[in-house]
């Protein structure tokens, strides 16, 4: 009886009116939510940056990742001498992306995922002087690697 009770509830619903849609997705990715500090050392500088959706955006940060060599170290789908990025926006934070771009040694110093990174692959990443405004492109791109 509490379980035909229970199960008319859940169907009839609070009122006749149906539920309202969920909001629809923004264009802009969300950022994983993480731990304190999921975001790297706040000590290290970071400059504001927007993870886009658009394909001009996405785009730009393709060309980034192609002129700075980025392939030479990381795939997708598959571990070449650095990690594989395919759904690495959704195992670190863009901050936390953009302070390993821009200030590699650095984070491996500073920041306990760096240096366990470090410790596993036994390669420093190197510094490939990335633009701090090609920041948000090139993370734009990479998210579109679930």
């Amino acid at each position: 009886m509490i379980i035909a009770v229970s199960t008319f509830l859940l169907l009839s619903g609070c009122g006749s009116e149906p539920a309202p849609a969920p909001p629809a997705e923004p264009a802009a990715v969300k950022a994983p939510d993480g731990p304190p500090g999921a975001d790297g050392p706040e000590a290290i500088p970071v400059p504001e940056f927007e993870v886009s959706a658009d394909p001009t955006v996405v785009a730009r940060g393709s060309r980034v990742f192609e002129t700075r060599g980025c392939g030479a170290c990381h795939q997708f789908g598959s571990r070449l001498v650095g990690p594989d990025l395919a759904g690495v926006t959704t195992r670190r934070t863009p901050k936390w992306i953009a302070r390993q771009v821009l200030f590699p040694e650095r984070m491996t110093r500073e920041d306990p995922v760096a240096k366990q990174l470090f410790a596993e692959l036994m390669v420093q990443m190197t510094n490939q002087r990335v633009d701090p405004s090609e920041i948000g492109p090139l993370v734009s791109f990479l998210a579109t690697h679930p």
